[in-house]
């Protein structure tokens, strides 16, 4: 049964081009605050941290996986970037609250059960400042996947075969998503990715949010 650390191994886990829409909001974010202090949750091999250093922004990532981590350093030291990076469980981030201006995640917390993704939704907003803003990307039940392999919960797969196996999947609906997001965050936008592959649909949220500010209403 293999796990990310495993998985980054594989040079196919090491992604180098950064989300479509992580590079729109950017521009968002550089017109606004130039030296935003970004936390990258679960950055992998290091795309969008180097993405985001090279636009001025400053970045901290952390990964549970040390093989993803020893990738991302290289990569960033190679483009003479700072190389902020920790090995962590999401869960229990090692920061004070309100650390971080923006918070990204992509295709990162829904591999783990609703308890612990709850957990770490909870951590998201206590190490953001008010006001700040997330960016994550999470598995719909519409994608080709959903309902395979042994199910763990509702809404809760770990799959038996491709190179994932073993890896649990929580699958979000639209309400379920929103009504988890909106404990925390008031939900800015959140749509459907979809693209058709050989084996299927490949379906994901993309999720816009921002940590209420003092006197924010919340749904």
């Amino acid at each position: 049964m293999p796990n990310w650390n495993e998985l980054f191994k594989d040079e196919k886990f090491h992604w180098r081009d950064p989300h479509d829409g992580l590079v729109e909001l950017t521009r968002e974010w550089v017109r606004a605050q130039p030296r935003m202090h970004v936390l990258d949750l679960g950055c992998g091999a290091g795309r969008h941290m180097v993405y985001l250093e090279s636009q001025g922004l400053d970045v901290t990532g952390c990964d549970i996986a040390r093989n993803g981590l020893v990738v991302a350093r290289d990569w960033l030291l190679r483009e003479k970037r700072p190389a902020r990076l920790i090995q962590v469980e999401m869960t229990a981030l090692p920061y004070p609250k309100h650390t971080f201006d923006a918070l990204i995640s992509t295709y990162v917390i829904h591999h783990n059960s609703m308890d612990r993704i709850r957990r770490t939704l909870a951590e998201m907003e206590r190490v953001l400042r008010p006001g700040g803003c997330v960016f994550i990307v999470v598995a719909s039940r519409r994608g080709e996947r959903f309902g395979e392999g042994m199910r763990l919960e509702p809404g809760t797969y770990v799959p038996e075969r491709g190179e994932d196996a073993g890896v649990p999947h929580h699958f979000f609906g639209c309400a379920e998503l929103a009504a988890e997001m909106e404990k925390h965050f008031i939900v800015r936008r959140m749509v459907l990715e979809e693209e058709m592959h050989p084996a299927g649909r490949s379906s994901h949220w993309v999720v816009l949010a921002q940590k209420p500010l003092p006197g924010d209403a919340m749904r």
